[in-house]
């Protein structure tokens, strides 16, 4: 991989320029700049650093845990920062089948309702 600038890592990533710059800002990345260039440009280690902290978001991991795993990536860190991501996972997938239920519930019941009114208004 070569230099890129900040558009072209953008779009070869698929995330904001604006993303890149508070990445930037909060640690997890580094462009380097020249003094006759003003863009922002990222190196091959900087590029695979991104696609590693995507691949951390779409894992719901936050900003705060990568940075720990980025700057200290041992397996006992990592169990547990993926550990207390699943567990908030399980969580929310208890909860979500909870919803469900309900909303099965509350849906059988205005079936059976709205049936019992049709049938009322047939008969009479």
């Amino acid at each position: 991989m070569k230099l890129r600038t900040i558009s072209q890592v953008s779009k070869l990533y698929g995330v904001s320029t604006r993303m890149l710059r508070h990445y930037e800002k909060i640690g997890l990345l580094q462009s380097q700049r020249t003094d006759d260039y003003a863009y922002r440009m990222y190196d091959e280690n900087n590029q695979i650093r991104l696609q590693q902290i995507i691949v951390l978001r779409k894992l719901r991991i936050s900003l705060k845990q990568i940075g720990g795993i980025l700057s200290n990536p041992n397996a006992v860190s990592l169990v547990e920062i993926f550990t207390e991501n699943l567990n908030e996972i399980n969580a929310e997938i208890t909860a979500l089948s909870t919803m469900r239920l309900i909303l099965s519930n509350f849906v059988e019941t205005i079936q059976c309702k709205a049936g019992s009114i049709i049938e009322h208004f047939i008969i009479q």
